[in-house]
């Protein structure tokens, strides 16, 4: 079997997120981010055999994933109130992409798919020193339609909910 693509939609529900940034004193710019998983940076999720066999494939977005989580933390960030760092000012959030894991949970009528995300943030200030890192992980779930984008979807929004709650971005920022 070969990579099929899936469809990861990028609606961040950002009516979901804290506002834990507003009245921030200093801006925050989100660099491009990295992915340490050593395979395809498309790749989403490998295919699951449920009959104990190995699977064979993936499913593979249409960009790299890191791209994705990259746009949806500056969304985020936006939606809990940061204002955006002019260039060469304020402060820069990076990550990579450590982690990106499913898992299928059977029940006697139902399936549910778990999806697990993890990154490794660095908040800089604009002259390139370190001010924190952090690890996060986003976990979610989803039953019902197509599974995989939406639990993709519901990591994705734990994942952001934690960090617009982060201690030290929000100190950070904060002044």
């Amino acid at each position: 079997m070969a990579d099929d693509p899936i469809t990861i939609a990028h609606r961040l529900d950002t009516g979901r997120i804290p506002k834990t940034l507003a009245g921030a004193r200093l801006g925050v710019r989100v660099a491009p981010f990295g992915d340490s998983r050593g395979k395809d940076p498309r790749a989403v999720m490998d295919k699951i055999n449920l009959a104990g066999s190995l699977p064979r494939g993936s499913y593979v977005a249409d960009e790299p994933v890191a791209a994705i989580l990259a746009r949806a933390v500056s969304e985020a960030l936006a939606a809990a109130g940061a204002p955006p760092a002019a260039p060469g000012a304020g402060l820069v959030l990076s990550g990579t992409l450590t982690r990106l894991h499913f898992q299928v949970t059977m029940g006697f009528a139902k399936c549910l798919l778990k999806g697990e995300i993890s990154l490794d943030f660095t908040l800089s200030d604009s002259a390139g020193k370190t001010l924190a890192t952090f690890a996060l992980t986003g976990n979610g779930r989803a039953a019902d339609g197509d599974i995989a984008p939406a639990a993709f979807a519901s990591a994705v929004l734990d994942l952001v909910q934690k960090l617009a709650a982060e201690p030290r971005l929000v100190e950070s920022l904060m002044g």
